[in-house]
């Protein structure tokens, strides 16, 4: 029997083993690593190696409709100031999972994130003529990811 594809459209959030308000979108999600070029002195060839240096972890972009939640807002707050407080520096630092879902409904991969802070939050431009609907979004920066698959079923 051939894998199961997953579709992009069906996935869930969660924070700290928490199911989080829905998203409808998730992006910027990615690793990379830098690499320092180099070449002995005494090489014949005129070529370059590239030497692995550091692993960069690029920002990762959740966006929902707006609700009647503060959770992303009271995240952000939690290291930026606002118009009255200092920022509370408390539990700032979350661990996230990013679960693609089967077309069943269950569980399937999963990216299980760690050192997640937020960065930035923003919402949509609000127009009195437009018909979208209020949109926030938050983007985390992130100390490191790993990939899970699910369990083999029999």
């Amino acid at each position: 029997m051939p894998d199961e594809l997953y579709k992009s459209f069906k996935f869930i959030v969660e924070i700290d083993n928490m199911p989080a308000a829905a998203f409808t979108k998730v992006s910027g999600f990615g690793v990379s690593v830098d690499r320092v070029q180099y070449r002995a002195g005494n090489e014949l060839l005129t070529t370059t190696t590239g030497v692995p240096t550091f692993t960069q972890y690029e920002n990762i972009t959740f966006t929902r409709g707006i609700i009647d939640n503060l959770d992303l807002m009271d995240w952000m707050f939690t290291l930026a100031s606002t118009a009255d407080l200092p920022p509370t520096l408390v539990n700032a630092k979350r661990d996230l999972t990013i679960v693609l879902l089967k077309d069943d409904g269950s569980r399937g991969t999963e990216w299980q994130i760690t050192g997640a802070t937020p960065v930035s939050y923003k919402i949509n431009d609000l127009d009195g003529l437009g018909g979208d609907l209020a949109v926030e979004s938050l983007e985390v920066s992130i100390a490191g990811f790993k990939r899970v698959n699910p369990a083999p079923t029999t």
